[in-house]
């Protein structure tokens, strides 16, 4: 290599110490946040109801319960691991509502995001053996961009559970509509955690419901939504202009140096 290619490329070798080549962690983006407080984020495809008693569907557990306009429910169950409202129902056809209830959030902004996931409680109190049938059923779906919705996360009758009628609930993980995942849905609140597939503008989520009889019921809370940012191309800082006068003196002093040597040598 002659000197000036050799000290042009130390010049170049000192100029990539302005290159940036990584960013700071970049913070999750929450997208939806849903804490059961109001009914403001979501629709839903029947009114919050309730008898009074044992046939309900709405916000309890905060400072201000919402059944609709309907009485507080006495036999609301009794769960454990919810901090503040959450949503909860039982007996769902009890009052004539038409099966299954949907609860709807919609155009929900993942523009520039990715690794999108979902958490959420889940709970169905245990009274005795179980309630739950082969007919009951929570389900939660999504679709980006109007796509088509896919299954995310559902809950259905215990598939160790012999016959029908009476058992417990339990992910389905394999999408046979029977569970088979552990733990089973109890009175305790237990939290699920699932990847949402895909990149795009617009998330649509939806939570459909079916519990049709006396103590089968449900309870869900803190539906949340996170993504991360997408990377951003590296930026380049560009020196400043005395730095690079500083490289060309260094640059000018290593080719003098090698050719005063090279005149002594030939001397």
């Amino acid at each position: 290599m002659d000197i000036f290619h050799w000290s042009s490329a130390i010049a170049a070798g000192l100029l990539t110490g302005w290159v940036s080549n990584s960013h700071g962690a970049m913070a999750a983006v929450l997208v939806l946040n849903e804490t059961f407080d109001n009914t403001s984020q979501f629709t839903t495809s029947t009114s919050l109801f309730s008898d009074g008693s044992a046939d309900y569907l709405g916000l309890t557990g905060g400072p201000t319960e919402d059944f609709g306009g309907g009485a507080s429910p006495s036999a609301v169950k009794n769960y454990s691991g919810f901090d503040g409202s959450f949503l909860t129902g039982q007996d769902l056809d009890g009052e004539g509502t038409s099966l299954p209830i949907t609860f709807a959030w919609s155009g929900l902004d993942i523009s520039g995001l990715t690794n999108l996931m979902f958490t959420g409680l889940f709970a169905e109190f245990l009274d005795d053996s179980g309630d739950i049938d082969a007919s009951d059923f929570l389900a939660l779906e999504y679709q980006i961009d109007g796509g088509g919705y896919q299954s995310l996360l559902s809950f259905h009758l215990d598939e160790d559970h012999s016959g029908a009628f009476n058992g417990v609930f339990r992910e389905d993980t394999n999408g046979d509509g029977r569970g088979e995942g552990l733990p089973a849905l109890g009175d305790s609140a237990t939290e699920f955690t699932k990847a949402i597939l895909g990149t795009g503008s617009l998330l649509d989520l939806r939570f459909t419901v079916s519990v049709n009889s006396g103590d089968e019921d449900f309870a869900v809370d803190n539906f949340r939504v996170m993504g991360d940012p997408l990377p951003e191309p590296d930026p380049i800082s560009v020196p400043e202009p005395s730095a690079l006068l500083g490289l060309g003196a260094i640059a000018g002093a290593i080719a003098a140096r090698h050719c005063c040597r090279s005149a002594s040598l030939g001397g």
